[in-house]
């Protein structure tokens, strides 16, 4: 069965001149255009996939040299898997960019109007291991509370180790089974547009909008205060002090440097990924409001669909690039300061 000529989604129950281009290209004015843009985007989203799945093998191989187990999932380090996650989101959604914009499997309707919520499972699972790792961070060094009396964080409501776990793995299957099963059911209100189909997927798309603005909340908060703690930790540590490269005359000092650099870079990185995971969720949840809210007066409103299309189809691959960049910065900076420090201890040691 093709898709009608009419789509009845959620914005479309009495609209039938909705253009859902997440679906179905047809009854868009600007379908040419809609066209070449999700084809720009495919390609843009298949090379940030490249680049993340380069950047997770060359982590592989460093680490193989040292673990012959470097090759088995279950012993991949966090940082790993979230960019094993973000390959997979990358694929999944420069495949349904693909599919949407030539017009694939238009006689498989639920498979094609599933494909965009279950696109975005990948992206869940990525964040949801980095604020586990928050959580598992902030009690290892929550001793900088009583140790320094500058600190402003006195209690942080924060679940244990053990109830991380199991929250991490009841979220994942949740966010699993919600996330397919309105958009199966999706599928069939495309085919069976009844009223039973809308009331469900607008519960699981409600359900899903305040998971996603807890996540944002959770992430900038939790995130916030552990970035706060490492910062404290590494003055209490004494390993915050930068230098010049060129003033440092020894060995020790360049070696010491060089750590505090690398580990200043790695709270940045933190920082980046507080910010961009945190304010991407709350502000697609904003934007999902907004439409369930006044899709009446939305519907035919050209500027507001091309600014929801704009940042989803173009505003995603932005931040996942930004995140993938802020895991790489910190590998090229250490490739390249232990060069720049061969290069100085070669001319240290003609000195002597």
């Amino acid at each position: 069965m093709e898709f009608n000529e009419f789509n009845h989604s959620f914005h479309s129950l009495r609209f039938s001149s909705f253009c859902d281009w997440r679906h179905n290209l047809r009854n868009c004015d600007d379908a040419p255009t809609l066209k070449t843009l999700l084809l720009i985007a495919t390609i843009i989203t298949f090379i940030i996939s490249l680049l993340t799945l380069t950047i997770l093998c060359w982590k592989l191989n460093y680490r193989s040299s040292t673990c012959n187990k470097s090759w088995k999932i279950y012993e991949w380090s966090s940082i790993e898997l979230i960019l094993f996650w973000i390959t997979i989101y990358c694929l999944f959604r420069g495949l349904h960019t693909f599919t949407i914009a030539l017009d694939l499997f238009t006689n498989h309707v639920i498979l094609r109007a599933s494909f965009y919520e279950i696109s975005f499972i990948p992206g869940f699972y990525l964040v949801l291991i980095y604020l586990t790792n928050i959580f598992r961070l902030i009690p290892k060094l929550s001793f900088n509370q009583t140790s320094n009396r500058k600190s402003n964080i006195k209690t942080i409501c924060i679940p244990k180790d053990k109830q991380s776990t199991i929250i991490f793995w009841f979220s994942c299957i949740f966010t699993t089974l919600s996330l397919t099963c309105s958009s199966i059911i999706r599928g069939y209100s495309i085919i069976y547009p009844k009223k039973s189909f809308f009331i469900i997927t607008t519960l699981l798309d409600t359900i899903n909008l305040i998971i996603r603005l807890f996540l944002g909340f959770c992430l900038i908060y939790y995130g916030r205060i552990s970035v706060n703690l490492t910062n404290q930790s590494m003055i209490l540590a004494g390993i915050d002090d930068i230098k010049d490269i060129n003033n440092c005359d020894s060995n020790s000092n360049l070696n010491m440097n060089h750590t505090n650099i690398l580990n200043k870079l790695h709270v940045h990185k933190m920082q980046i990924f507080n910010i961009i995971c945190g304010i991407t969720f709350i502000f697609y949840s904003f934007i999902n409001i907004v439409q369930m809210i006044f899709f009446k007066d939305l519907i035919h409103n050209p500027y507001f669909e091309m600014f929801d299309f704009s940042t989803l189809i173009f505003g995603t691959p932005l931040f996942t690039l930004i995140l993938v960049i802020a895991i790489l910065l910190p590998n090229v900076l250490k490739k390249k300061r232990m060069l720049y420090y061969l290069f100085k201890k070669v001319n240290y040691g003609k000195i002597l």
